[in-house]
């Protein structure tokens, strides 16, 4: 009996001195969640969107037409009573190590996957771009009040939410889940809707977050080291934990056991305590609120103010909120009695005139505001609460110092309740704000949000960031993107092969790979072949052959031929026989000529079907000569493949695939091949082609063929160069691919077009 009626005189207390705003969650306005949407204590309806920015490089002009397409689809909304729109951006350099921490460990789970022992350099990685680096979040607030419904249909509403309510029980300390106003729903639902359609018409990323999302991020806002990123609230439809009531306790106490805990003691896990009369200690932090008591006199864009403290030795963390309500006219008696005294002083004069616009701007349809802004930033306590509020009062200065200088304005520090002024720093706690009210227009009010920069994508194996600190991850070559064309232009050490090397590497670590990807390189230079290196030390023993850079050659050691197909096709494949058309159409072209002559495509093209038709099995195969492979011919003697003075390539490539030796038979098709020369031998002697094509044409295709021949030793011999296994393989052409003239550049097209194939012929092949 006694434990009852002290449980009941500390409720008591608890709610007096929730009734003075003492504790730190006592501006939490928030009740609980229905089908999914957030749910106030007075039954308005809140929805939570991440803002990422504009999918496109915001300049001046692109900045003014964001501006204008989303003060056009917006205004209609906000002409009306009943929504709220709160807009909060974060910059927190401070924590930006565990956001990239948390963006490498794909990558780090990747590499350990592949057996990868790249951990310390994700590591040095992140440390590096930890101290250029901040973590930016901009929320989009949206509130449906019932005053959006007509007088009738609200007085409905609440009617039958309190008659819901009555049927529920209500404790302290526990959510009431039937506090909201079922009616408002389609209302919100529309606002979400449209919200969204106009950041998508501007280029805007944004995307809506879920109840436990949305609650997930307000508690990260109030209490960062307090809360995993794991962390879940309880909401309706979650399952409660299993706890047994005490014994001692009153019937009505047991019922805390299967109700929800309120949100006030969810997002608020830590009590607060003053330290100066305009800052306040939660947790490991100390805020020092800031309340824009005058607006810009010119409204500058975000960047301008977020550029001036960017630009600081010491970055310093800071949360802006921008609230906009409808009935930014509704100024009450104020423009009254100011018109009256117009004569006692100059502000007056100057507040008439300030409504005399706005009203005529008004009935030219521009819809004008209620407009707050909110600012705070936060010290962390790592030696002493002294040298934290000392290093606070220090960015409290500089803060202001900084938004003064925005479009001349002016804040003041939350004197006497800085818990009111940090509250309204935070996105969906409460719709209301100590800042004073000020009318301005829609397209001004918007033209000050932070419109950032945005990367397309969450997460991502590359780590890019803006000058001014970003973060920018990249996926390269993810589903997201219809096509994959990177370009990269800079001068002489600009950092290209820096940046290509990273790409790669990116592209090998990317999340979620379980074995190493093909990725093949054409280079001229050695740039490449550090990422080769890196790849091959750093791969357990038995795969570092995966890994492989290779300097290609004018020798026969090097030797590639191109007619080459895939183990077991006769004829090359329509894609293989369109690239030998263009590779020879390319050798049979003048050096003072843009393209072949006519006709010259069409004779290759059958030229090629008649050498492949001529070394067929049917026709005259090349014959087997032991002595061209010792190793070949004697795993064919001990597999006792049948073989005599007419036995040919292709029969023993049959053999031997059928036995299971698949690297030997590739090697023996490659002297079943046509070569170059076969090619020109059917456009000098083939009847056909004779008869259908002028002579002059086939005598100049056949004199380039073997000009070709002379001049390319590794085209003129069947295929010797092996890339083996591998499947990272980097060719660099410096030695083959020179500058300067025509002929130069005519080589060099070859052997970029040789070396294409050499890559996509490995991986067809293997």
């Amino acid at each position: 009996m006694l434990d009852i009626l002290v449980n009941g005189v500390d409720r008591g207390i608890r709610a007096l001195s929730e009734a003075f705003a003492a504790p730190v969650h006592s501006y939490c306005r928030l009740e609980t969640v229905d089908n999914g949407i957030l749910v106030a204590d007075d039954g308005s309806l809140i929805s939570l969107l991440h803002l990422e920015g504009s999918l496109k490089h915001v300049g001046e002009a692109e900045y003014a037409t964001l501006v204008s397409g989303l003060t056009e689809k917006l205004q209609a909304t906000l002409s009306k009573p009943g929504h709220a729109l709160q807009v909060v951006f974060e910059y927190d350099p401070e924590s930006s190590g565990e956001r990239i921490a948390e963006l490498l460990e794909p990558s780090r789970l990747t590499a350990k996957n592949l057996g990868l022992h790249i951990g310390p350099l994700l590591e040095d990685w992140g440390h590096a771009l930890k101290r250029y680096c901040a973590i930016e979040t901009c929320w989009i607030v949206l509130w449906t009040r019932p005053a959006v419904l007509s007088d009738s249909l609200r007085k409905t509403a609440l009617k039958e939410r309190d008659a819901a309510m009555s049927k529920v029980p209500t404790l302290a300390g526990c959510q009431q889940i039937a506090r909201a106003v079922a009616a408002l729903h389609d209302a919100h639902n529309g606002f979400l809707t449209g919200v969204l359609d106009a950041f998508k018409q501007a280029d805007l990323l944004a995307y809506p977050l879920s109840a436990h999302e949305a609650l997930r991020d307000i508690r990260m806002c109030i209490a960062p080291e307090f809360t995993s990123r794991a962390w879940q609230a309880l909401v309706p439809g979650d399952p409660l934990p299993f706890r047994l009531p005490d014994p001692d306790t009153g019937k009505r106490e047991e019922l805390h056991n299967v109700l929800y805990p309120d949100f006030k003691t969810q997002l608020w896990p830590r009590e607060g305590n003053m330290v100066s009369r305009s800052a306040i200690r939660i947790g490991e932090r100390i805020y020092g609120p800031l309340i824009m008591t005058l607006m810009p006199q010119t409204p500058k864009p975000f960047q301008d103010f977020f550029r001036v403290l960017a630009r600081r030795d010491e970055r310093l963390p800071y949360r802006m909120s921008f609230l906009l309500e409808d009935g930014g006219l509704n100024m009450g008696i104020k423009p009254l009695l100011s018109a009256i005294l117009a004569f006692t002083a100059s502000d007056n004069k100057r507040l008439n005139n300030a409504v005399e616009t706005l009203r005529a701007l008004d009935l030219e349809g521009v819809c004008c505001v209620k407009f707050r802004i909110c600012l705070c930033t936060w010290a962390c306590v790592r030696e002493s609460e002294r040298e934290a509020h000392l290093l606070l009062r220090r960015r409290v200065a500089e803060l202001s110092k900084a938004v003064q200088g925005w479009g001349t304005c002016d804040v003041t520090e939350a004197l006497g309740d800085p818990l009111l002024g940090l509250a309204a720093t935070l996105p969906g706690l409460m719709p209301s704000s100590p800042a004073p009210v000020t009318a301005a227009p829609l397209q001004d009010a918007i033209g000050m949000w932070p419109l950032r920069s945005a990367s397309p994508w969450k997460e991502g194996s590359l780590l890019f960031r803006t000058q001014d600190g970003k973060i920018m991850p990249f996926a390269p070559n993810s589903s997201e993107q219809a096509a994959w064309i990177d370009l990269g232009v800079a001068p002489m050490g600009g950092g290209k092969s820096v940046f290509l090397n990273a790409m790669n590497f990116a592209f090998v670590t990317q999340a979620g790979l379980s074995r190493l990807p093909w990725l093949s390189i054409v280079d001229v230079g050695p740039s490449s072949s550090g990422l080769i290196t890196l790849l091959k030390e750093n791969l357990p023993e038995g795969k570092k052959h995966l890994a492989a850079y290779h300097r290609l050659r004018m020798t026969e050691e090097y030797a590639v031929n191109p007619f080459d197909t895939p183990l077991g096709c006769r004829k090359p494949l329509p894609s293989h026989k369109a690239f030998l058309v263009n590779l020879l159409s390319l050798l049979a072209t003048p050096l003072d000529a843009t393209a072949p002559a006519d006709g010259v495509p069409g004779l290759i093209g059958r030229a090629i079907d008649l050498a492949y038709e001529e070394l067929s099995d049917g026709n005259h195969p090349r014959l087997y000569q032991p002595n061209v492979l010792p190793e070949l011919h004697e795993l064919v003697l001990r597999e006792g493949i049948r073989r005599d003075a007419s036995t040919s390539w292709w029969e023993v490539v049959d053999g031997l695939f059928e036995r299971g030796h698949v690297h030997e038979a590739l090697q023996a098709q490659r002297h079943a091949m046509p070569l170059l020369a076969d090619v020109g031998t059917q456009i000098n002697q083939n009847t056909g082609i004779r008869n259908t094509y002028d002579a002059h044409t086939i005598t100049n295709v056949w004199r380039s063929m073997m000009d070709a021949i002379e001049a390319y030793v590794i085209l003129k011999e069947p295929t010797r160069f092996d890339l083996g296994d591998a499947q990272i393989v980097s060719l660099d052409l410096d030695e083959v691919a020179p500058r300067g003239g025509t002929t130069a550049d005519r080589q060099s097209a070859v052997m970029y077009m040789l070396a294409r194939h050499v890559l996509v012929n490995t991986v067809m092949i293997t």
